[in-house]
């Protein structure tokens, strides 16, 4: 994710894409563990598993709406092709 700007706030959220990513996979692959899903990346999946990622944002310290939200609905199309 490039450094995005947002018009609301001015803040950069791109630096903090990586480390939401990481957990974000991280947390991914713990659940999968626990109920015994044999699945790898979430971007990849067959299943529909809904997590609550709430509280990775809380432990970046993402408090804002609109930041919290360009974290959650960004897309990587490098992954997806």
């Amino acid at each position: 994710m490039f450094p995005k700007v947002l018009c609301v706030c001015g803040r950069q959220s791109g630096c903090y894409f990586d480390a939401f990513s990481e957990l974000k996979r991280k947390k991914y692959q713990d659940y999968c563990k626990e109920h015994g899903i044999e699945d790898i990346h979430p971007e990849y999946s067959k299943y529909r598993i809904n997590l609550e990622l709430g509280d990775i944002l809380d432990m970046l310290g993402i408090e804002r709406e609109c930041c919290r939200v360009t974290l959650l609905t960004q897309v990587l199309f490098r992954e997806l092709y």
